[in-house]
């Protein structure tokens, strides 16, 4: 099966015979099918899904952006390729895009009778108007889609707080945003990643899950917890020495998961692809994430987090925001979504496991993945990739920064960790020392979590 928004006028012209008597009246007694396919390749939008080289599914619509609407003139799936979920999975990606696009409203056209119509009202179309105007008596029935909500697991929105005593020391006006505080145990920003990513696995019809991370990982021990609630099984694959004590983050992985499996960094991938077929051999149909949920709709999860910041700050405009930045995956979300919701603010991603050479392209890897797949314009070249706060790299700390942490959590009742949070907010605190950021700036501290590698941490 491939993806893709490109559709070739042969391709397009075959497909159109062949759904021709899908519709009520055909579709070829109301226009020339050849004609008609010339002026949607002008004009129309595709996503298109093929299986070897034919054209098998297809949503094709127009956008108008200046009225925030589209209009799907054509959704079909060829019969002998129904039941895999292709509708449905073209119905969700063209959600996001209506919500990049920053549409209100989507319509579509239909007729009574149409088997479609309860898949279109499960998926929040709702009937606009239903007309007798077809030549055999039937009603059209027309839907539209309003968007107004995020899509996906529904979840709260985080805090944002205000710590007044932390202000008035540093005299900026900081912003917390408490990812950590995500409706998950343990919280952070895997977990809302994750509300997006498992959406698509239990919508593929998945039965388990393999990924991969450290023994500290924020994404492994998510994942865990959310494949038990939704019934998956989780094959952890940890890139790290079998410790001898389970503690903080591996301790949760380990109880939720259905197995765990130690390697070699080097090996990941190899034992990935090994524990994949392991399932498949048994039945199941496993659903494959990178690790720290590294792929679009984890990038999707932090563009939409942007919108919910700016609402929360209610006419606020923030100068900065600071991230963890670890994979690039949340920092490419957020930089595409302070480009749409905050264009003002300057976002700087704070490295916590790789040099800039390596962090600085695998964001921009991640922003052109997203741009790609969506077709939104982006300028990548003023991300800030900021590695000079590892203190030797993932996981790794000084006595200074240990010292950092306990004062400001011993002072302000701040929760840092030290493996994510804690060097986003160490070099916050820095650049404002540096003067780097301004007196009276406002700034938002993005807490991504990490709360329970402060219980494994030998240093606090």
């Amino acid at each position: 099966m491939k993806y893709t928004d490109v559709c070739q006028l042969e391709d397009l012209m075959i497909f159109l015979e062949e759904i021709d008597s899908y519709f009520k009246p055909k579709l070829s007694s109301r226009v020339n099918l050849d004609e008609y396919a010339i002026k949607l390749l002008l004009k129309a939008n595709f996503l298109n899904i093929y299986e070897n080289t034919k054209l098998v599914s297809s949503v094709i619509y127009y956008l108008n952006e200046s009225k925030s609407e589209a209009y799907i003139p054509i959704i079909a799936t060829l019969k002998n390729y129904r039941g895999k979920g292709y509708f449905s999975y073209m119905l969700d990606e063209l959600d996001k895009i209506m919500i990049l696009r920053k549409i209100t409203f989507l319509r579509l056209e239909t007729w009574e009778g149409n088997k479609a119509l309860n898949l279109y009202l499960k998926k929040s179309f709702v009937i606009e108007e239903r007309i007798q105007d077809r030549s055999d008596g039937n009603f059209s029935i027309k839907l539209v889609k309003t968007y107004n909500d995020v899509s996906g697991f529904k979840f709260s929105p985080t805090p944002l707080d205000v710590n007044e005593r932390l202000n008035s020391e540093v005299n900026v006006s900081v912003y917390i945003k408490r990812d950590d505080l995500f409706p998950i145990i343990g919280g952070g920003s895997k977990g809302r990643k994750l509300k997006y990513i498992l959406k698509k696995a239990i919508e593929e019809g998945c039965t388990s899950v393999v990924t991969a991370g450290s023994c500290s990982s924020n994404h492994l021990r998510a994942t865990a917890v959310l494949c038990a609630e939704l019934g998956l099984k989780l094959t952890a694959c940890i890139h790290d020495e079998k410790p001898a004590y389970f503690e903080g983050n591996i301790k949760l992985t380990k109880l939720y998961s259905n197995k765990i499996t130690f390697c070699k960094m080097a090996e990941i991938k190899e034992v990935m692809d090994l524990e994949m077929n392991k399932l498949i051999a048994l039945g199941e149909k496993p659903f494959y994430i990178w690790g720290g949920g590294h792929c679009n709709e984890g990038t999707y999860a932090y563009y939409l987090a942007v919108k919910e910041l700016k609402e929360q700050l209610k006419g606020v405009k923030p100068d900065y925001i600071f991230i963890a930045s670890g994979t690039g995956g949340t920092q490419a979300g957020i930089e595409l979504g302070v480009q749409d919701f905050l264009p003002e603010c300057k976002v700087i991603g704070v490295s916590i496991a790789r040099e800039f050479v390596r962090g600085d392209v695998e964001v921009k890897k991640s922003i052109k993945s997203f741009i790609d797949r969506f077709n939104i314009g982006y300028e990548s070249s003023n991300i800030i990739f900021d590695d000079s706060y590892l203190c030797g790299g993932y996981g790794k700390v000084n006595d200074d920064y240990i010292a950092f942490l306990k004062y400001y959590s011993k002072k302000f009742g701040l929760t840092l960790d030290p493996t994510y949070s804690g060097k986003a907010f160490y070099a916050m605190i820095d650049y404002i020392k540096k003067n780097k950021i301004k007196e009276k700036s406002k700034v938002v501290f993005w807490n991504t979590g990490g709360i329970l590698n402060i219980s494994s941490s030998v240093n606090f």
